[in-house]
């Protein structure tokens, strides 16, 4: 929030958050209704890559657990990352990396190509500033707060992919 903020106090801090989030995801997380089927579905048809704030070994954990793992060809993370959401860093990078995969040649993936899946007002920000097509799960948020999303869903069995796909050519 542009405060100043004791580095010492911030690290413990992280470090708190860290020890209680590994302790809350030991056995996992239940997925989202509609979640896992979505992402194999997508993951037959796109490269699939995860831009996000949390930690890579909690990504990873959460991954393994939902028997996911395999369905992303990228990780972004914020142990990428100098800046949070709402900067479009971690964006930037799962892009850059996304074009470093033997699919995508010449010309290179464009960001416009690529689809986000948010369910933060922030996470919204950050994508559509990095210039990517964004939709929203309004499963934790009112919709209204997700409406600068190019569509806002419930859950993942709400969004037709082929549909998404085609509207994004």
């Amino acid at each position: 929030h542009g405060q100043p903020v004791d580095s010492r106090r911030r690290d413990e801090l992280v470090q708190w958050k860290f020890e209680a989030y590994q302790q809350i995801i030991r056995d996992g997380l239940p997925a989202m209704p509609g979640a896992v089927e979505f992402v194999r579905k997508a993951a037959a048809q796109f490269p699939l890559a995860i831009a996000s704030g949390s930690l890579r070994v909690e990504i990873e954990h959460l991954l393994n657990k939902l028997a996911l793992r395999e369905c992303f060809s990228i990780l972004a993370t914020a142990d990428d990352c100098a800046r949070s959401k709402p900067d479009p860093e971690v964006y930037r990078i799962a892009l850059a990396r996304l074009r470093k995969l033997s699919l995508f040649g010449a010309p290179p993936l464009e960001a416009a190509e690529c689809l986000a899946i948010e369910d933060a007002p922030l996470g919204v920000v950050a994508a559509r500033a990095a210039g990517m097509k964004c939709l929203a799960l309004a499963h934790s948020r009112p919709p209204e707060e997700l409406r600068h999303a190019h569509g806002v869903y419930r859950t993942f069995a709400e969004i037709d992919l082929n549909k998404v796909t085609a509207e994004m050519r």
